[in-house]
């Protein structure tokens, strides 16, 4: 754990304070980098070898005389294969998702470790886990870490895309608000890092409106950097020009964010055709007037500029399907058995109630996009059973740990049901031949052990009028 111990004194005291009582507030610094003419600036493409390192030295080399640990994001607007491949052919720029990964790794020290969130908006975009796209796109790039390789891309057309954002906006929500939700009681230094000054001001211009859409432990710095030298080989002096910081007033982060960026694309396009700006997309011989005809030409469509038509509330007359992800199979035994921090305690040795991972409870319904809490938590306790990603042993990576609790039953309530002639489940369920009702308590009896003052005849009695009933679905949890 790393402590950003400075001298002033009451600075000191808080975090020691906090720690005491197992939590730490951290300072992270988030770095959300432009490639093409930000990191893939001029000295990079008049290059030979196109070393990445070499052509940001200056900037690396500032970055990591920082202590704080850092996050590395992708800033650029190849949030997609189809952007990347189609960006990486002129000058020979190369793909940015490599690159990102060699700046990464350049930034990351003992002292201050630097790690890689692979989120991209075509993840957000096909409802797909973070860093699929990216771990795609990785898979079709050449051994020399830079050019895709022409057979293994044969449609990139068919790879997930995004609605493609000129203004960044849909980019910059999604990263702050993930990295806000992972890390709700650290102080985040949000820097986006590009060399457009157009961007850079419009960003400004609409954070500096609205800084309710960012997160009260967030603040935004807005960057523009160039390179070491400008067109006629001077260096440039300083080496980034720095906007006013921008502290959000969010009361959390939203929850609900990448369904709040389909809304902001979908206001977008709804918006544009009411001005008589029509998208076009391939395939397609009409123009596109909603989010669901993009998404239904893959979001291969004409580009957007969000921050010129979304404002904080708005709502589509025609909103993106929300996306529920399915169950895990382990559902069925609630989080209570398969808590993760239950699964954590051993190989940690710590107490299960050692928050790893804290939230701030929700204190508002309000629905809108941009306003509302957009917390799904409903528990009173201060804490949430979702792994942080940074302590999750290999060997739990892939079950999903945020389940239902399993409800359970008084006796009483559990005889009723059993004789019960009028099932509570569905009719549909009843009518099926052969069709058997379980009772609650069985599927109790199935993680407890039985009473040690249950007679032997009695547990055979059990099992033998089991076994004489049609037998109950297996199901393969995983283990």
């Amino acid at each position: 754990m790393w402590l950003n111990v400075q001298q002033n004194h009451e600075y000191v005291f808080i975090h020691t304070f906090l720690y005491r009582f197992g939590v730490a507030i951290l300072i992270y610094e988030i770095y959300s980098f432009d490639f093409d003419g930000c990191l893939a600036n001029l000295f990079y493409l008049s290059s030979e070898d196109k070393n990445i390192i070499l052509a940001n030295k200056g900037l690396l080399d500032a970055l990591k005389s920082s202590p704080n640990p850092k996050i590395i994001l992708v800033g650029s607007n190849r949030q997609g294969l189809m952007d990347d491949y189609n960006n990486a052919l002129p000058d020979k720029r190369g793909s940015c998702f490599p690159a990102v990964k060699l700046i990464t790794r350049e930034l990351n020290t003992h002292e201050a470790p630097a790690t890689l969130d692979e989120l991209l908006l075509s993840d957000v975009y096909n409802d797909l886990a973070d860093g699929t796209s990216f771990k795609m796109a990785l898979r079709c790039i050449d051994k020399n870490k830079k050019d895709y390789i022409p057979g293994k891309l044969k449609k990139a057309e068919h790879h997930p895309n995004w609605m493609h954002d000129e203004s960044k906006l849909t980019v910059l929500y999604a990263q702050i608000h993930k990295i806000a939700k992972d890390h709700p009681l650290d102080d985040l230094q949000f820097n986006f890092i590009d060399d457009r000054e157009d961007i850079l001001d419009n960003l400004h211009n609409y954070f500096l409106k609205y800084p309710e859409l960012i997160p009260h432990n967030v603040t935004l710095h807005l960057k523009k950097y160039t390179g070491p030298y400008d067109k006629d080989n001077n260096p440039i002096d300083p080496i980034m020009e720095d906007y006013a910081p921008l502290r959000g007033t969010r009361a959390e982060a939203d929850a609900d964010y990448k369904h709040t960026v389909k809304i902001m694309a979908a206001v977008t396009i709804e918006q544009m055709n009411a001005k008589d700006y029509f998208l076009t997309a391939t395939l397609s011989r009409k123009s596109i007037s909603s989010y669901e005809e993009a998404k239904r030409y893959h979001f291969n469509t004409s580009t957007i500029k969000v921050a010129a038509y979304y404002e904080p509330g708005m709502l589509p007359d025609k909103p993106p399907e929300y996306f529920t992800p399915k169950k895990s199979r382990l559902a069925r035994f609630g989080s209570s058995f398969f808590s993760s921090r239950n699964l954590l305690a051993d190989t940690y040795g710590t107490s299960s109630s050692s928050p790893r991972s804290a939230s701030m409870t929700s204190s508002s319904s309000d629905p809108r996009p941009g306003f509302s809490y957009a917390s799904s938590s409903t528990s009173n306790t201060p804490y949430n059973d979702a792994p942080d990603p940074a302590y999750v042993p290999q060997s739990c990576a892939d079950f999903d740990l945020s389940l239902p609790p399993l409800q359970l039953y008084s006796s009483e309530e559990q005889s009723h049901e059993i004789s019960d002639s009028e099932s509570r489940l569905p009719h549909t369920e009843q009518q099926i031949q052969g069709a058997v009702k379980p009772s609650r308590m069985l599927s109790v009896h199935r993680l407890m052990p039985p009473r040690e003052d249950l007679h032997r005849e009695q547990i055979d009695s059990e099992t033998a009028t089991e076994s004489s009933t049609d037998t109950l679905p297996s199901y393969t949890t995983g283990f």
